[in-house]
């Protein structure tokens, strides 16, 4: 039991109140957020904290002050335990859990509470809607209705009422969509909320499988924001149990109808809500102005939340003035813009708002305005992407963001408090943005602004690959400003997307990835960079066969090798040929590759592969022996040679190839530990720890360091010396932490030997968090998990990091 006092940390009664309750083994939180009842000396709030849902106990100890009606009498320190004992009752009872709220982003200042709101809720909370009675699936829940009229905000705020987090104990998820949603980076945030490793999300289908059994028996709610294809919208429902709901908001209603879901209908604010919410931001406002721009702007939030922001910029003596403007409604006539995405009522806020952003003859923060339209909709941006745009900074910078955000026409990211704001543009404002850009100088404007855009984050491709939290936030904007150079410096992008294919590979954005590469190569291809081509081909190739469109590379590669290519660009294709069983197609890429660059290793150790593969031993033995001649120095060919002679059994063989390998590359750990685990396997234990030795005395990256000490650590628990098995398994997490397999044979082969079982289950759950690439270690990783009782949530995944 957890529990937060509100109070002084030095007021003497809170000390003896935090003594006693140690005593009775409830723990005192500084944090609301992480405790389960709220103590509240004196004070006549509600029953519930509205931020945490938490339950309230009223405590009064001051004489003076009026008491809540179910308040414990402390006023007296002399008649403390009675009360305490009244307490220690209450405490006991175990209040229920409420749902952790997961993605979920921040309201504005002011909300409005709507009808629907309660409607909702009532729907969302109610058990007895299915599909039918064989699929016992629980309906789905839409919102719909123009963009800008309150859906997510509606929906929001459904998710923070506090019988809906305590209904859905499991967890409230909220998954953005939008026009490009890519349904395996969608999948993969809603695993992340419960905790699922990435490692078992990586293709579509078994991700499906795998969170489909994860939320079998969760009670839980999934929010899908701004859905566009219902077809998605489907794939979610599928996943959840009978006890768990889909709640969507999207502009069609089609789409609800699509999914058999209940619609709301979700219309304009009345004039009194809009009136309502208007004075919310301003106190003072009369209530029949606030009514009368509630009414002219039919009661749209955001174009009363730009009227609102107008207002306090300009004081609020100043609103009748807002309101005759707003009566004259002037609107962008002349954007073309198309009819089903012109929204007149936020038009007479906006062109007010706009019009005064000129002062005199000085357009200037009209400018700043427009340039907002080559940024990324509704995505963060930092104050250096903006000062790179309006080629500004310090002060000058600050002044200009202020005003933007001070007439509504731009947001604030949430995002840490520590670090700096980041600002967002409101898709509906940004169209507009986008078309007054666009119309200014014949395009001319549009096209400079989209040159500064690309050059800020193309400059800053150094600092994406370095940072992959930095890469992730910037990954919208990159992709916008990778259009621009496509199109105008396509070796630029080819270079950009060579160097930050690495990192990408190393997040969840597979359909960004992709959607990256397959631009960067229409670009190289189209201005001849061979060398580039290969790359991007290489690397689409081992992206798409992972998400198991093959097909697709197929056709590109075919393409590819029609006629000149590039050795690298065969090499891959004759791969992608052996995976879809067409041999004689590899073969004579294979063929082609060596003949075009007979010294080029890695083509003839590929084809060496193959042939093993097929168990056409000779053939494969030629190649390798092509392989070696090409390079003598590269130790993969030896090794790959050696094992292939180990798992026929010449072991002599196979010893003399290892040792050409290690020869050639004495700084090459998977020689050494290939070579060792093949001399433990023979039962030449001393030779194994020989050369696990001698590899580590040659070996000095980081990651192969931890190699060779988890190896070694493995073979000397086997021995039975637990304890310097233990000091090269710590060496090996120092060098090379990440590593799953390292902390589960840590716990396995030293901790629970040594009756050290909690530490174990850190490690277990640390190796769990990380996630193992093959399916068999994970479940390995798993059973030991279950076997030894370790609890492995998110807390026990903190937990495991922390030690």
């Amino acid at each position: 039991m957890k529990i937060f006092i509100s109070a002084t940390p030095d007021d003497a009664f809170r000390q003896r109140l935090c003594r006693n309750l140690e005593g009775e083994k409830h723990q005192i939180t500084e944090s609301l957020h992480s405790a389960d009842y709220a103590l509240l000396i004196d004070g006549s709030a509600a029953g519930q904290s509205s931020a945490e849902c938490l339950p309230i106990i009223h405590l009064w100890r001051h004489a003076d002050s009026a008491p809540h009606a179910e308040a414990l009498d402390f006023r007296s320190d002399s008649s403390f335990d009675e009360p305490f004992m009244a307490l220690r009752r209450r405490l006991e009872v175990q209040p229920a859990p409420r749902a952790v709220l997961y993605n979920l982003p921040d309201l504005l200042p002011v909300c409005v509470e709507r009808p629907e709101l309660d409607t909702l809720c009532e729907r969302i909370l109610r058990r007895d809607e299915r599909i039918n009675a064989v699929v016992s699936k629980p309906l789905p829940n839409a919102l719909y209705g123009l963009a800008g009229i309150g859906k997510s905000t509606l929906t929001n705020m459904l998710c923070r009422r506090c019988d809906v987090r305590r209904h859905f104990r499991d967890g409230i998820v909220w998954i953005n969509c939008g026009t490009n949603a890519n349904p395996l980076g969608l999948l993969q945030t809603l695993g992340a909320a419960f905790d699922v490793p990435l490692a078992e999300l990586v293709t579509e289908q078994p991700a499906q499988v795998r969170l489909q059994r994860e939320l079998r028996t969760r009670r839980c709610l999934i929010v899908l924001d701004d859905v566009w294809d219902h077809e998605l919208a489907k794939l979610f429902q599928q996943l959840l149990g009978s006890d768990s709901r889909l709640l969507i908001t999207t502009r069609q209603l089609g789409i609800a109808q699509s999914l058999h879901a209940q619609p709301l209908l979700i219309e304009s604010l009345s004039s009194q809500q809009g009136a309502e919410l208007l004075r919310g931001y301003i106190a003072d406002l009369s209530e029949g102005t606030a009514n009368d721009i509630a009414t002219i702007l039919n009661g749209h939030p955001l174009a009363l939340y730009i009227a609102a922001m107008w207002i306090l910029g300009h004081g609020v003596s100043e609103a009748p003035a807002l309101l005759r403007r707003l009566r004259e409604r002037e609107t962008f006539r002349n954007l073309r813009l198309k009819e089903s995405d012109r929204n007149l009522h936020l038009e007479y806020s906006l062109r007010l708002s706009y019009d005064d952003l000129k002062q005199g003859d000085n357009a200037i923060f009209q400018f700043y305005f427009r340039q907002l339209g080559v940024l990324a909709p509704n995505e963060p941006f930092s104050k250096e992407a903006a000062g790179a745009l309006w080629e500004l900074d310090g002060d000058a910078l600050s002044d200009a963001l202020h005003a933007l955000y001070q007439k509504g026409l731009l947001f604030k990211a949430a995002g840490n408090g520590n670090s700096e704001p980041r600002y967002y543009t409101h898709s509906l404002i940004h169209l507009y943005a986008r078309k007054l850009l666009e119309a200014e100088n014949s395009g001319q404007e549009f096209g400079l602004a989209a040159k500064r855009h690309f050059t800020f984050f193309f400059e800053a491709r150094h600092l994406q690959r370095a940072d992959r939290a930095r890469l992730l936030t910037d990954l919208p904007n990159i992709l916008v400003a990778f259009d621009f150079a496509a199109d105008h410096d396509p070796r630029a992008a080819v270079d950009w997307a060579m160097k930050l294919n690495k990192t990408l590979g190393k997040t969840d954005q597979r359909d960004l990835h992709r959607t990256l590469l397959e631009r960067a190569l229409e670009a190289a291809q189209r201005t001849d960079q061979r060398a580039g081509e290969a790359f991007l081909l290489r690397a689409l190739y081992n992206l798409t066969k992972e998400q198991r469109h093959g097909e697709a590379a197929r056709r590109a590669f075919r393409e590819a090798t029609a006629g000149r290519a590039h050795v690298i660009t065969l090499q891959m294709a004759a791969l992608l040929e052996k995976d879809f069983g067409n041999f004689e197609a590899a073969r004579g890429l294979f063929e082609r590759a060596t003949q075009a660059e007979p010294n080029n290793a890695p083509a003839w150790q590929a084809w060496a592969l193959m042939e093993k593969e097929l168990g056409r031993y000779e053939a494969a033995r030629g190649l390798f022996e092509r392989a070696t001649q090409a390079e003598p120095n590269d130790p993969v060919s030896w090794q790959a040679w050696a094992l292939m002679e180990k798992e026929l059994g010449r072991y002599d063989a196979a010893r003399g190839l290892f040792e050409r390998a290690t020869q050639a590359e004495p700084n090459n750990a998977p020689a050494w530990q290939a070579w060792a685990l093949m001399e433990s396997q023979l039962g030449r234990h001393d030779e194994a720890e020989r050369l696990l030795r001698q590899g580590l005395a040659h070996v000095r990256s980081g990651y192969g360091l931890g190699l060779l000490h988890s190896s070694l650590g493995r073979l000397l628990a086997d021995r039975g010396r637990l304890k310097e098995a233990e000091a090269h398994f710590r060496k090996a997490l120092q060098h090379h932490e990440r590593d799953a397999l390292t902390h589960y044979h840590f716990a396995v082969r030293v901790l629970l030997r040594t009756g050290r079982r909690e530490e174990a289950c850190q490690h277990l759950c640390r190796a769990k968090a990380l996630g193992a690439k093959k399916q068999r270690d994970r479940e390995m990783i798993e059973n030991a998990v279950q076997r030894n009782g370790c609890r492995c949530g998110a807390e026990g995944n903190r937990r495991a990091q922390t030690s």
